[in-house]
Parts: C-alpha cells; structure tokens; sequence
C-alpha cells in the first residue's frame, strides 16, 4: 500500500501494524474489563484522599463516595484475586494514598478520629455521626454498611456465581452479628447465605432468586438505616 493514500506515512505505518489481541476468549476479555475498572477505583479513590485533604469537600460526600468506591472493589478484588501491591506494582499505578487508605480499611474521617464538620443534611448526620467520632460503634457501622453495599453491588453487576457471593454474604451476615445480633434483619441473610453454600462451585444463582435475594439486602439495608436512630439493644421488626 501507497503511504500517499493514508495521508501521512504516520498514519501508513499505524495501519501496517499487526494487531495486538490482548485476550483469546470472552473470560480473558471480561476479566481485562475488570481490571481496568479495578485501575479506574483507585484513581478516583486518589483523587477524592487528595480532594478531602484540601477541604474541597464536606466529611458527610466523603464518605459517602468512599463506601462507593470501597464497595466496588471489593467487588471487583474477589473476582481478580490479586493483592493491592502485586496490582500497583504491575501495572505501575500511582495511587500512594488510596493504597494506604485500602490497606488501613477505613475511611478518613474515622481514621483521623476528628468531629464532623461538614455541615451536613441531618440524615447524613445520623448514619455518620459516631463514625466521624472515631468510636467503636462508629466503625462497627461503616464496616456493616460497606458489607451491604458491596453485596447489593455485586447482584446489580449480575455476579452471580456461588463463588462470588458467599464470601460477601457470609461477610455481612458476620458483621450483622458483631454489630447487633439482635438486629432480625439478619436472619433472611443468614438463610439466604446457607442457599448459597449449598450451591455447586462456580454455580450461578437463577435471576428470579437473584431478584428476591436483592430485594431482601435491600429491605435490611433499610432496616438498618432506621435502627441508628432508635435504641441499638432493641431488635428492629423483620
């Protein structure tokens, strides 16, 4: 082929290249998928450490896009299976700060164990109250709420696989127990979490069960929303 006919001979040997096939089937296509949104989590996790540093925004949208992205990849951590410093050092990610924000596994407003500030709506006031203080309870209910966000986000991405939601389930089912065994919520989960167990490796759950199991996080997940206003030695009604 004429260079003349592209253009520029930049463009003639762009096109003469062989092309490069990163994957050989739809596994390897969707796991180099996964990785790069595993990649694209710890950018905005950097950016958001850096941006909460400056006081470019309040404590309460902090930590709310925090849980987010902790949930997403621990999502996306159980499906690649691969350690945060094998990942960095790899693929030559330069996320110092939301490395170490992933290793300490909390967020920074519980983490610097300083008062809210940020002013916030008073909903957001009572989920984030005592995790802005540093407390033991606080932690106890951002540990709880990262559980549940992260197993609702993994049946939204249609991780299905028994394999991919019994360790989120049993997870949360463990954190319901050390927070408030008292909370009932957590006795659908835990029946719930013993239907896929039962379930042969790398089995998927069917999407009418998939729907009900959602929908049941999603009501506990109410369910515990509403307890952090009342007395936490009272069981909420299932």
């Amino acid at each position: 082929r004429d260079s003349h006919l592209f253009g520029s001979p930049f463009l003639w040997l762009f096109f003469s290249m062989d092309r490069v096939v990163l994957d050989s089937s739809a596994a390897q296509r969707e796991r180099y998928d996964d990785m790069a949104d595993l990649y694209s989590v710890f950018i905005c996790l950097e950016h958001l450490e850096k941006a909460f540093a400056r006081d470019s925004l309040p404590a309460g949208e902090y930590e709310r896009m925090y849980l987010n992205l902790v949930s997403k990849y621990k999502v996306l951590q159980s499906l690649l299976d691969v350690p945060i410093d094998q990942f960095l050092q790899q693929y030559n990610v330069k996320c110092p700060v939301a490395a170490i924000r992933l290793r300490r596994g909390v967020s920074a407003t519980h983490d610097g164990s300083r008062p809210c500030l940020c002013g916030c709506d008073n909903d957001t006031k009572r989920i984030f109250a005592i995790v802005c203080t540093g407390s033991e309870l606080g932690l106890s209910r951002c540990t709880l709420a990262q559980h549940f966000i992260t197993a609702m986000d993994c049946i939204k991405l249609e991780l299905l696989g028994s394999d991919q939601l019994q360790p989120l389930l049993h997870d949360l089912v463990s954190s319901i127990s050390k927070h408030n065994p008292l909370f009932l919520g957590g006795t659908k989960l835990n029946d719930w979490l013993s239907v896929v167990e039962n379930l042969p490796t790398s089995t998927d759950l069917d999407n009418v069960s998939a729907r009900q199991l959602l929908v049941e996080l999603e009501t506990s997940y109410n369910k515990f929303y509403k307890s952090l206003s009342v007395d936490k030695h009272q069981p909420v009604e299932s």
